[in-house]
């Protein structure tokens, strides 16, 4: 996909969705403290998680506590 998501998918079938954060829709930085998110990846990914009834994870090779912030962030969105 090229294009930003900007409004919620209707899908066909119930999906759930894995994304890597680091490295992958953020760039890899010293400290989990100091990576950034672009806003329009985190609007598209409350958008897949609200077509998705929040089938959606967040995955990465830091530590796990350092997700939370992310996690908490698409879903208040």
């Amino acid at each position: 996909m090229t294009e930003p998501l900007t409004e919620t998918p209707e899908l066909s079938a119930k999906y759930a969705w894995f994304f890597d954060l680091d490295g992958t829709l953020a760039e890899i930085k010293p400290h989990p403290d100091q990576v950034v998110v672009p806003d329009t990846i985190l609007q598209g990914l409350q958008l897949l998680a609200t077509a998705s009834d929040g089938a959606l994870a967040l995955i990465q090779g830091a530590q796990w506590w350092s997700l939370t912030h992310w996690q908490n962030l698409i879903a208040s969105r």
